[in-house]
């Protein structure tokens, strides 16, 4: 029963991660750069959902080079929460899925000032 969840959690992360995305860098560290999708972004009254890309800049522990994510932003609270991601074997979340999760419960948390999430919340928000 638990590896049905977890084969459809992986199906549902796969089948809901932006395929063909335009990606738009949107920073980088010392681990990857960053970069966002403007046209999966959902605006909604109190929030926005966008798609995220981290392209690693060393292949991870678990075969991972790329992971996408889908974060939920609150831009009036400047906090944010990954809702779900997949890792990728290849570079800008291409190749075989080497991982997946989904949270059901969002976990939001504020950036420090000049870290990627910061930028993250700054690019994606209106101002």
């Amino acid at each position: 029963m638990k590896r049905a969840a977890m084969l459809l959690g992986t199906l549902l992360a796969v089948t809901s991660a932006p395929a063909t995305a335009e990606w738009v860098l949107m920073g980088s560290s010392d681990e990857a750069n960053i970069y966002y999708d403007p046209a999966s972004m959902v605006h909604k009254p109190d929030r926005i959902t966008v798609w995220i890309l981290d392209d690693y800049h060393v292949e991870q522990e678990n075969g991972a080079n790329s992971r996408v994510l889908l974060y939920e932003i609150r831009c009036a609270d400047r906090e944010a929460s990954s809702m779900q991601f997949v890792a990728y074997a290849d570079a800008m979340g291409k190749g075989d899925v080497v991982g997946s999760r989904q949270w059901d419960v969002p976990r939001f948390r504020q950036f420090a000032p000049g870290s990627v999430g910061s930028e993250m919340v700054l690019t994606v928000c209106p101002r």
